[in-house]
């Protein structure tokens, strides 16, 4: 806030005698002082005495509103400006401040202006070039914005705020690292700057994760404990690392300073939800009044209420206008066929999840879902073929992704090479799709060279070298994205890369990482219950499956077989088996889910020749799948089928790659 000081030690000579000035000089100082030490609410109070005080002192007036930008308020910091101007003060010493609280008000256009006028003193230039700046951004000129933030550097280097507004504005564009070096360097000169440690929390929450992004906002808010925004945004970090404690004692807090605050309402909905109070939860989304209706998290939370409360058609109402306007939503899309599906809507269900089930990674409740909306209408032969593919027949841990099937939905007809992402990234996608590798590997290596702070760019060249096979290249590209922006999308691949590479170690060191940091996200929590599964870690499977499938709800097959299978293996037969059945009744047609619960019934012998067609069944719909010709084999075997059961385990042994290739060779010789 060095600014505050420039501003008062340019205008105290100016001649104004009061009876108070004396009062109101204390108060002033006093104000600027509290606003310094991070509490910018208590510093304006502070102003309102010294303006009480001598309400013909000019000072007062536009000290406070330079206070007022601080909190964003453009209306109140132009009411104050247009006082100070009344009582005598120099356009040229207030010109850069009424035109932050213009932007503010949404003219950007008439900021710019009045921020470029030679109408300022040259020592609030630097202000004024960083005013202009961000006045361009919001006008789309992100080329003047960045020669203004030059310009705004270069007349005051050692500005918090500009610092603190580069790394937004980089942020923005895409230079995620660049952002946080900025944010950092504003932090560095005012560690006390409490919307710059605000930012910083944001950016450090998508870079690394949320537990790390915790630290910040608490620094934060230890400078400014009456910030609702600050709080805010706490609270929504603490909900998603799961620290829900924390994160209702902030709800609280905030109702404390304002007892109708909707976010603390909300907040505390999204609680009682994830405890299964949905009577609670509706009652406590009430009381937001409505004036969060157009935010997508509440509207989807409202949805999902509506339809556990057994009001589908409440739910689709805030879906539609949810999916409309995010159509990219996949979690809205799944939720609205849910919802459509309760009211008996099987032509609206298989509309809303057409999209998502066509997808290389969609999950087993929304093909499921499709293929029974498809059969209700009876196209049974579409219906089969969703149904097909609700769950993998290869229990592996490692994740397969599709890739050209994604790259299709981004693909527009490019116009050629650019520097500009828009262009060039569906340009990049679309001669992947082509096959042209060579020429998407040269313009992704462009753009990364142009782009190098940017996340999206390191994917792109990743994503590429994958195309290639150069999976330990691909690995390397990933691992530079996730130093700058550690995503669920981006660990997805770094993991998946590794391990295609052989680095299942190195793959599993990563999956660690993202899970401390984001503890409830269930890409990662999925993939470390496969690895468990697959290393025989029952309990551990057990638990985090569990937990998952309390969250999710039963619908999940594939989870829900894999869960009978850890249930199975730890002993408990008879839990294992009636997961594995409820699995396979939901989706009969699947040859992962027949294998399992076929496997489970030979094994536990309860039903060994029921346990054989069943497994029989598998292989007949993926004959080529050696894991599934060795339980066959073995199941044959067992039931005295010496001659059915060599040729499957002799199938699976001859199988290259197949790692109980030996096993099977083993059992074979002694038939």
């Amino acid at each position: 806030m060095r600014w505050l000081f420039a501003v008062i030690l340019a205008l105290t000579a100016v001649p104004v005698f009061a009876a108070d000035r004396e009062a109101a000089e204390a108060a002033l100082v006093e104000g600027v002082n509290t606003v310094r030490a991070g509490n910018p609410a208590a510093g304006r109070t502070k102003l309102l005495n010294a303006i009480k005080a001598d309400p013909e002192w000019a000072l007062p007036y536009a000290v406070q509103a330079a206070i007022i930008l601080t909190q964003g308020d453009g209306y109140g910091a132009e009411t104050a400006i247009k006082r100070a101007l009344e009582l005598g003060m120099q356009p040229a010493r207030v010109n850069h401040l009424l035109a932050n609280a213009l932007l503010l008000k949404g003219n950007a256009a008439a900021a710019l202006a009045l921020a470029g006028s030679p109408d300022i003193e040259p020592r609030f230039r630097g202000y004024a070039a960083r005013i202009r700046a961000r006045s361009y951004t919001v006008l789309g000129d992100f080329g003047a914005a960045a020669r203004d933030y030059d310009l705004a550097v270069q007349l005051n280097p050692k500005s918090s705020g500009t610092w603190g507004d580069i790394g937004t504005f980089r942020y923005d564009m895409g230079n995620v690292s660049g952002a946080i070096d900025a944010t950092a360097q504003s932090i560095k000169l005012n560690p006390r700057r409490v919307e710059t440690l605000r930012t910083m929390g944001m950016m450090v929450r998508g870079q690394f994760g949320l537990s790390a992004a915790i630290p910040w906002f608490r620094q934060a808010l230890e400078l400014a404990p009456g910030n609702l925004d600050l709080m805010r945004e706490f609270a929504a970090t603490l909900g998603d690392a799961g620290q829900t404690v924390e994160m209702l004692e902030v709800t609280r807090t905030m109702l404390e300073a304002d007892p109708k605050n909707p976010h603390a309402f909300f907040y505390q909905a999204v609680l009682a939800a994830r405890a299964k109070k949905y009577d609670l939860a509706r009652a406590l989304l009430y009381r937001t009044e409505d004036k969060l209706n157009e935010v997508p998290a509440v509207l989807f939370l409202r949805a999902a209420v509506e339809l556990q409360l057994g009001s589908p058609d409440l739910a689709i109402a805030s879906l539609e206008d949810l999916v409309g306007q995010q159509p990219g939503n996949l979690k809205a899309q799944r939720l609205l066929g849910a919802a459509l599906w309760a009211s008996g809507d099987m032509p609206g269900t298989a509309d809303a999840l057409r999209s998502s089930a066509d997808r290389a990674d969609a999950d087993s409740y929304t093909l499921t879902r499709m293929g029974r909306a498809l059969e209700a209408l009876g196209d049974f032969a579409a219906a089969m073929d969703y149904l097909d593919r609700v769950g993998d027949p290869v229990r592996d841990f490692t994740p397969v992704f599709a890739m050209n099937g994604d790259l299709a939905r981004l693909a527009k007809a490019g116009n050629g090479p650019s520097d500009n992402a828009d262009i060039a990234i569906p340009y990049i996608n679309k001669l992947m799709l082509d096959g042209q590798l060579g020429p998407a590997m040269a313009q992704a290596d462009r753009l990364r060279a142009r782009n190098a702070g940017a996340p999206a760019a390191h994917v792109l060249v990743g994503d590429v070298l994958m195309a290639q096979n150069r999976t330990a290249e691909a690995a390397i590209a990933y691992r530079d994205a996730a130093s700058i922006r550690f995503t669920e999308p981006v660990m997805l691949r770094l993991f998946d890369a590794l391990v295609r590479s052989g680095d299942r170690v190195g793959a599993l060191r990563v999956l660690d990482l993202f899970i401390a940091q984001n503890p409830r996200n269930v890409a990662a929590l999925t993939l470390a219950a496969d690895h468990f599964v697959s290393t025989k870690q029952w309990d551990k499977a057990i638990a985090i499956l569990s937990g998952l499938r309390d969250r999710l709800g039963p619908h999940e097959a594939g989870m829900t077989s894999a869960l009978g299978w850890a249930w199975f293996n730890k002993g408990d037969k008879a839990k294992g088996l009636e997961l594995a059945a409820t699995a396979y009744v939901a989706v009969p047609t699947n040859p992962a889910f027949a294998d399992t619960y076929g496997w489970m019934l030979f094994k536990s012998g309860d039903n060994p020749k029921g346990g054989a067609a069943l497994l029989a069944k598998a292989v007949a719909t993926v004959p080529e799948h050696p894991g599934l010709r060795y339980h066959l084999g073995q199941a044959l075997a067992g039931l005295g089928r010496k001659a059915e059961a060599k040729a499957h385990l002799q199938a699976a042994a001859n199988t290259a790659g197949f790692d109980q290739a030996k096993a099977a060779a083993q059992l074979l010789n002694t038939l």
